[in-house]
């Protein structure tokens, strides 16, 4: 049974990209330049293995669609390598994950 203070919400393809773009387009985003020529030559429309876009502030924080719409946007939005990605959202059980940042939006 899904969790009742769960909102789904269909993610944003297009703050997505614009994400993308733009880290690619930054020399100091962390991306290979492997990563950033791929991202530019599909104009945004495709992830780089490896590579996932992340919400700095995650969408959890917000239990409404509207406030979740409010943080997928492109401000709110990085391209990290996955490992990076999976270390934001380690499980501290079966069941659980630690909360990210401890106390930050509370």
């Amino acid at each position: 049974m899904d969790d009742p203070n769960t909102v789904k919400f269909n993610r944003s393809a297009a703050e997505r990209r614009k994400a993308l773009l733009r880290d690619a387009q930054d020399p100091n985003s962390g991306l290979s330049d492997r990563a950033r020529k791929q991202i530019l030559r599909f104009n945004g429309k495709k992830v780089p293995k490896g590579y996932e876009v992340d919400h700095v502030k995650p969408l959890y924080t917000k239990q409404t669609i509207e406030g979740k719409k409010a943080l997928d946007n492109v401000d709110n939005l990085k391209t990290i390598r996955k490992s990076e990605h999976k270390k934001l959202h380690t499980k501290c059980n079966k069941e659980k994950y630690h909360k990210y940042p401890p106390n930050k939006f509370n």
